[in-house]
């Protein structure tokens, strides 16, 4: 009897490590990949209900699941659902937590994995361990930049890891310390939210609008789209701080090392420096918290629109964020 998955969370590293794992632990399978907002029914239904003595074992993968929406779409996943193919592992992912209730209800509640991002002190110690097994030692220090910098998912953290234990060993190192990421960052000249970020509170519209389609082309990206908001809205909070600590007296450059809500990291390279003293040069007390508000509103709308237009959106509120004094 064949099998349905629902793979949901923002975690997209762990939820490829069960895909792979999943389609190595049937030999000989092939695998069909399909996006919710493509015009993929068709081929997908075929695929699904293929059936015959010999047919091989299939894994069928069906991205952005939360775009299914309409009685249309949402009804022939559910019959499918309930009466699968015997050859068939059908996996439906998306990013989001919950999708139509109605395929929810249809899936074996043993069977709807949630992947969530790492807490604080998961990721911490996820990076000391990993950099541990290649045989290298880390600092605090680089381990926060690290935090700091990189999207919030094993995926990412393993892919600029690796990236950094190469930087290291090639320079016959045994500690990575802080100077090493900012180094290794810059070289590589990776666009990140937080690339991003530095282009928005310079108030510079072309290279964020820039920044921001290197980011959404990557295919290592994929559902970022998502997240976004929620990623630039850590950086405008750390800004706030920032603000907060200097309203209370307290210069730009000591505040750096100072913590205003619990969850304050202190900022330490230089080029970190640069973009929150632009943020805090460009934006006001009001206009920070304006900012926020705004990244709120659209981090709900980002999640509630189709994929299609979620490009369109975030070019917006890109625009809007720059306008904020």
């Amino acid at each position: 009897m064949g099998d349905t998955f629902l793979l949901l969370g923002p975690e997209k590293g762990l939820k490829e490590d069960f895909i792979n794992k999943t389609i190595n632990s049937i030999p000989q399978c092939s695998v069909l990949k399909f996006y919710a907002f493509d015009d993929y029914e068709s081929e997908l239904y075929a695929s699904l209900g293929n059936s015959g003595l010999f047919e091989e074992q299939k894994v069928v993968i069906l991205y952005g699941a939360e775009e299914l929406k309409t009685k249309q779409k949402i009804e022939p996943v559910v019959s499918y659902i309930k009466n699968p193919s015997s050859d068939v592992t059908f996996l439906l992912e998306s990013p989001e937590l919950y999708i139509n209730a109605q395929i929810m209800s249809a899936v074996k509640s043993a069977n709807v994995l949630k992947f969530y991002e790492l807490f604080e002190s998961k990721k911490n110690e996820w990076i000391r361990n990993f950099f541990r097994r290649n045989g290298l030692g880390v600092s605090a220090e680089a381990v926060e930049e690290i935090i700091e910098r990189v999207d919030n998912n094993i995926s990412e953290f393993e892919s600029v890891c690796n990236g950094l234990i190469l930087y290291v060993k090639g320079q016959n190192r045994t500690i990575l310390d802080e100077a090493d990421v900012e180094s290794f960052l810059a070289h590589t000249k990776e666009e990140t939210p937080f690339t991003l970020f530095g282009y928005i509170v310079k108030k510079d519209l072309e290279g964020a609008m820039g920044c921001l389609g290197a980011l959404l082309n990557l295919s290592e990206t994929a559902g970022l789209e998502a997240v976004l908001p929620s990623r630039i809205a850590l950086y405008f909070r750390r800004a706030l701080s920032l603000k907060k600590l200097m309203s209370q007296g307290n210069s730009l450059d000591s505040a750096f090392s100072m913590k205003f809500f619990d969850s304050d990291r202190p900022i330490r390279m230089p080029k970190d420096k640069e973009i929150y003293r632009n943020t805090v040069n460009n934006y006001s007390l009001l206009g920070l918290n304006k900012a926020l508000s705004l990244l709120s509103s659209y981090d709900i709308e980002i999640k509630e629109t189709g994929t299609f237009l979620q490009k369109v959106i975030l070019d917006k509120m890109v625009m809007e964020l720059i306008e904020i004094n």
